[in-house]
């Protein structure tokens, strides 16, 4: 069975069916060789992390970073200034130190 119980597809299983499709004919080999590395190219992709990872900033902890702008703040430094003021870094646990730069 290439879907597995969990919901992943097995790839080892996959394979082997387009090398079973291409051995009886069903399939040509160019058209199973496209369907392998797109699948494997999808199957990349798809892979997750179990959906057990917190996300940042969920436990109330912050990374302390610090940031240097390449010259005196100005109007393209503006949305890291917002995201200090409105909270959008703590809210992804992230401490942000905003520093000028000398250019």
């Amino acid at each position: 069975m290439i879907l597995q119980a969990n919901g992943k597809i097995d790839t080892a299983m996959l394979f082997a069916a387009l090398i079973i499709m291409c051995s009886r004919g069903i399939l040509k080999l160019k058209t199973a060789l496209v369907a392998a590395v797109a699948a494997s190219l999808a199957l990349a992709g798809c892979g997750g992390g179990g959906g057990t990872e917190k996300a940042p900033g969920a436990d109330g902890e912050t990374t302390a970073t610090s940031l240097m702008l390449n010259w005196y703040p100005y109007g393209e430094h503006a949305p890291f200034y917002y995201g200090g003021q409105e909270g959008i870094f703590a809210k992804h646990g992230i401490d942000l130190t905003i520093t000028a730069g000398q250019g």
